[in-house]
């Protein structure tokens, strides 16, 4: 069903995962509305999961995946990686995110 925004799903921490720092990212992903770009509802991935096409002029793009899973989301970031990529726009191997991510927007987000 097109239109439907997704709710933020409840959130509670991984084993392991200081309950703070799961706070601190709840913060963010809501301060960013990370859910409208990278949750494709209708593609039946889960919140996060990516696969959302974003048609611009410069070609249709793919949100990718901000999961902390590992193989397919941004789990093996380190917290420089998230915060280059949120303040730089700029992936872990230095690739710029730009024209799809609105990084200039959350740059002075702290």
């Amino acid at each position: 069903m097109k239109g439907i925004y997704p709710l933020y799903p409840p959130v509670k921490p991984a084993k392991g995962i200081n309950p703070e720092l799961v706070k601190r990212g709840e913060y963010l992903a809501k301060m960013g509305d990370c859910i409208a770009c990278h949750s494709n509802m209708d593609g039946g991935k889960g919140v996060y999961a990516g696969g959302l096409s974003i048609t611009t002029p410069f070609g249709t793009f793919y949100s990718p995946n901000i999961t902390p899973d590992k193989k397919t989301g941004i789990g093996n970031w380190t917290e420089q990686d998230f915060i280059r990529a949120l303040k730089e726009g700029r992936d872990p191997a230095g690739r710029n995110y730009f024209p799809v991510f609105p990084y200039i927007y959350f740059s002075k987000i702290t």
